[in-house]
């Protein structure tokens, strides 16, 4: 057994992200499922259950730690992502954020068996790890769950994710060996992302140009800050953007819900210290925001520019 199974420093096979997922039957696909990445390991002096970078989460999670040793062999190590299953049945990433161990609706969403019983599997094509992965799962476990193969074209597995809200869906080539810390592009992943119109209100600058845009959403005659956004723009995109919005200057916040208050769990808060980086402008120019979904206070999650809509919004 290569000694990389052997001891607890496994490192996760990641995903490439694609725009379009692999089609073909040579491909397996699954659920992305929206949680904490996790290695789990069973050994006879005990159970360990730890993040993709290594990070302890035997105490974060120990219910869940605890359900390893339900696993049907002496040994294994197993991967998966631990989710929380909101009130509507879909994984719920806030949920799990918010209670963490106190959560009653965790589960380990497992996918992979690198190692059982002291042998190594991970290079064993992908098929053979799940059909062994599912002989040494319990048959009846609250906390342990088998992420299943899910069947149909790529098209209609894109439209059925969108349609239900989850995060995406993962392809994973049949014959893969398992590559810890590797991004391959053996097994490849597509975000079911959200797109919606928002109000450019401010920016962050940055030279002449910005590092931040500041979008928000109407509530009657308000404006509601709804994201700091700051990826997806090209050079080009943000030349255009800053065109249309510096005649448009304001002295004043034009967002109604600011200052934040408290720490954010999506990055820094916008709080009075940070608005005083900020430059405001009158909300007439619109920004298309792509974005995998909002959060119980109302802000986008993992937001990224798509396009700016031309013409002015009286």
């Amino acid at each position: 057994m290569s000694s990389r199974a052997s001891t607890f420093e496994i490192e996760p096979m990641l995903c490439k992200l694609v725009a379009e997922l692999p089609d073909g039957p040579e491909w397996s696909y699954e659920v992305k499922w929206d949680g904490y990445r996790a290695i789990g390991q069973k050994r006879p002096d005990g159970l360990r259950l730890s993040s993709r970078n290594d990070k302890s989460f035997t105490r974060t999670f120990p219910s869940v730690a605890q359900a390893l040793a339900d696993l049907r062999c002496k040994s294994a190590t197993v991967d998966g992502e631990i989710v929380a299953i909101g009130v509507d049945g879909r994984p719920d990433f806030q949920v799990l954020q918010s209670h963490r161990s106190q959560s009653p609706t965790l589960r380990f969403m497992l996918f992979d068996l690198l190692e059982v019983n002291g042998r190594d599997l991970t290079e064993f094509p992908l098929e053979a790890r799940r059909l062994a992965l599912q002989k040494i799962l319990p048959p009846e476990s609250n906390l342990l769950g088998f992420s299943h193969e899910l069947h149909g074209t790529v098209a209609s597995l894109m439209a059925q994710a969108r349609a239900a809200g989850i995060e995406g869906i993962v392809a994973k080539s049949r014959d893969s060996s398992y590559e810890p810390g590797e991004r391959s592009g053996m097994w490849m992943k597509w975000k079911a992302e959200r797109k919606d119109t928002f109000f450019i209100g401010g920016y962050v600058p940055n030279g002449r140009s910005f590092e931040e845009l500041l979008v928000g959403r109407r509530r009657g005659r308000q404006l509601e800050y709804v994201s700091s956004v700051r990826a997806g723009f090209t050079s080009i995109q943000k030349g255009k953007i800053m065109d249309a919005i510096r005649p448009l200057t304001l002295p004043h916040c034009p967002f109604s819900n600011l200052p934040e208050t408290g720490k954010s769990r999506w990055g820094r808060s916008l709080d009075e210290e940070k608005m005083r980086e900020c430059r405001w402008v009158n909300p007439r120019v619109k920004a298309e925001i792509t974005f995998v979904e909002w959060t119980d206070g109302g802000k986008l999650r993992h937001s990224k520019f798509s396009k700016l809509i031309q013409g002015r919004s009286k």
